[in-house]
């Protein structure tokens, strides 16, 4: 930066020599300055106000005063002046605890050399953070609103300066590393220290490439909090360069996927690919076998797939006509990824006519059965809102007004007396579905507290609920309070999920916000009525392995008919059930199912319970084919 005005610097020194010195080198590299040397703690606090400095230099030690001192006099008086030391010696340690303490730099009297490239800097730095402080103000009301909204989208931030080697973390940063909310200065080791071992040289290696190519970079990683928790992220950062190119220091966000990734483990290990399409419902999936010719998908993906692309996917066909990215060898290594193991991401925008840009995150996923791969899941999640939230944190001085207007749920900001202070454009847009003519009477300016009391004197516990929440988290009695409740219209039945949380550190004001999660109830709903269904079934119900013939699953009709537990039937086959058939009997007749030639094979036998007694069966047997898994289903009439 390059700096256009004569400085007022004010330079803290006992040694006459050591000012000249100092004087002549500031001169040497060309800055324009007005220097006032002061050798004493009564000089220097009156020339603070008197001379109104922009920038202070400070010898360590002076025969009774010295930089610390100097440096917590400055911050005492709420002054923001950049503040250089300037000594013969100093510790790294003690020069790095007084950056952390606020010093903007620390230079050598043997490397005087560097003293005017760092004045620069230093005010260049506190010119940038006062326009930015301007900017955001003139936006948000309050710091903690900002930090409330950052929570709110859970998306921690954080900046690391070369130079000092420090980063300045935002609260929501420090609460996913486990961090108190005072301590959001960190060195650079300390965050390498939390890396999960098994990722650190690879994180490190994403970072340095950021930094040698000056390019941006997105990875995810494991960390490990001090209480032994292991945290998955995902991490955005970009490089900042001075003007000849040379990385100054790092900034990014941060984004907590814990919950995320149980999700994908979970998928992972899922014998049964159908209950992970119920339960992801609200995403679009599709299931390939090993070479990737497309078994089955949901509805999502078949809607998603025609409107991004334009064209219908069925089955049968290959995985790569549908996927973003055309590219048949970037489709086939992603592809060798997931057989090997792995588990391949990434977003891509799709620009639709009449809608604009909408973003989705592609995961892709190898599918096991028995610890084998046996096919590929391809999951599509609509990110558009995470994106546009992402955007606007980015630019910081339009973030609490835009992220809040992107959240899908109803978000509201309520003052102790209940009194609406603040909403979101969906809670507004919800009213108005649901028949609110006149906004006032839920919107700003309306009380809540009176709304839910009102309910609760007709009856209504979930108001009653709401209440006793609300007032549980004004208390401090709890952090967070969350309450699940039904919401149906005439037309449809609905879900709700209410969360009320603190407002920063606005004891006065707590955030609502209320979620609709009608797609996962239903879902569940439907998920546990099927096996309900199976499992409650007066009938028989076998499924066995078509290699083995082990069991794999049996109803609770069999296992009570039988006598055997569910632990004791799994160690068995059809054939200890069935005494009328030997092993070679018993292939013979599943070889018309084994070579396609019938769909079901019905055939009457005896059954052997476990106390040795028999009893007649008629069994309808099919091979059931999915992907390149095939199993054995017999039901017992």
């Amino acid at each position: 930066m390059q700096i256009t005005k004569k400085l007022k610097i004010l330079h803290l020194e006992d040694v006459g020599s050591d000012a000249l010195l100092i004087n002549a080198q500031l001169k040497k590299g060309k800055l324009d300055c007005e220097i006032l040397v002061v050798d004493t703690k009564d000089k220097f606090i009156k020339e603070l106000n008197k001379f109104s400095p922009d920038i202070i230099l400070a010898d360590h030690s002076l025969p009774s005063f010295n930089s610390q001192d100097a440096l917590a006099i400055l911050y005492k008086a709420g002054l923001k002046i950049p503040f250089i030391i300037v000594t013969a010696a100093m510790s790294d340690e003690f020069a790095a605890d007084m950056i952390i303490e606020g010093a903007d730099d620390y230079i050598l009297k043997d490397r005087l050399h560097r003293l005017p490239s760092a004045i620069q800097d230093a005010i260049a730095k506190h010119r940038l953070q006062h326009k930015n402080k301007v900017a955001i103000d003139a936006l948000i009301k309050s710091e903690s609103r900002f930090k409330q909204t950052q929570a709110i989208a859970n998306i921690g931030s954080w900046e690391l300066d070369y130079a000092t080697g420090v980063a300045v973390w935002s609260d929501e940063q420090l609460k996913i590393y486990g961090f108190q909310p005072e301590n959001n200065r960190q060195s650079f080791e300390t965050w390498v220290s939390y890396i999960h071992p098994e990722d650190v040289e690879y994180v490190l290696q994403k970072t340095n490439d950021a930094k040698s190519t000056l390019s941006n970079a997105d990875y995810f990683h494991r960390i490990i909090r001090r209480d032994g928790t292991v945290r998955h992220l995902y991490s955005q950062i970009r490089v900042r360069g001075d003007n000849s190119g040379n990385p100054t220091g790092l900034y990014g966000v941060t984004r907590d996927v814990t919950e995320a990734k149980k999700r994908e483990n979970t998928l992972r290990d899922s014998q049964l690919n159908l209950q992970a399409i119920f339960e992801n419902a609200s995403d679009g999936f599709i299931l390939a076998d090993i070479n990737g010719i497309i078994k089955s998908f949901n509805s999502k993906a078949r809607d998603r797939t025609l409107l991004n692309i334009g064209r219908e996917i069925s089955v049968g066909k290959s995985i790569s006509d549908f996927l973003p990215y055309s590219g048949k060898k970037i489709n086939k290594d992603n592809i060798s990824k997931v057989l090997a193991g792995e588990i391949v991401r990434y977003d891509y925008a799709y620009t639709r006519k009449n809608e604009g840009i909408k973003w989705f995150s592609y995961t892709i996923n190898p599918v096991y059965t028995g610890g084998k791969i046996e096919g590929i899941s391809f999951t599509s999640t609509d990110i558009t809102e995470r994106k546009k939230a992402e955007e606007q944190l980015k630019e910081s001085e339009l973030f609490n007004k835009g992220i809040l207007a992107s959240l899908s749920s109803q978000i509201a900001v309520i003052d102790y007396k209940g009194n609406i202070v603040a909403v979101n454009k969906a809670w507004d847009d919800f009213a108005k579905t649901n028949g609110v003519l006149i906004l006032e009477t839920v919107s700003i300016g309306s009380n809540y507290i009176d709304v839910c009391q009102k309910s609760k004197a007709s009856g209504d516990n979930v108001a009653a609920q709401t209440l006793k929440g609300i007032q549980s988290v004004f208390n401090k009695d709890v952090k967070t309070f969350e309450l699940e409740y039904p919401c149906h219209s005439p037309t449809e039945q609905r879900w709700f999920n209410l969360s009320v949380i603190n407002f920063g550190k606005d004891d006065s004001k707590v955030v609502l916000s209320h979620q609709n999660i009608t797609q996962q109830k239903l879902a569940e709903e439907e998920r546990n009525s099927l096996q309900a269904t199976l499992q409650n079934s007066l009938n028989e119900i076998y499924i066995f392995d078509f290699e083995t013939f082990e069991f794999i699953y049996v109803n609770k009709g069999a296992l009570l008919n039988l006598g055997y537990s569910e632990n004791e039937i799994k160690t068995l086959t059809p054939l200890d059930l069935k005494p009328d058939f030997t092993a070679t009997s018993f292939k013979q007749l599943i070889v018309p199912l084994v070579n396609n030639e019938k769909e079901k094979i019905i055939f009457f036998t005896n059954h052997k319970r476990k106390d040795g007694s028999l009893y007649p069966v008629e069994i309808h047997l099919q091979l059931v084919t999915e992907g390149n898994s095939k199993r054995f289903l017999a039901i017992v009439l």
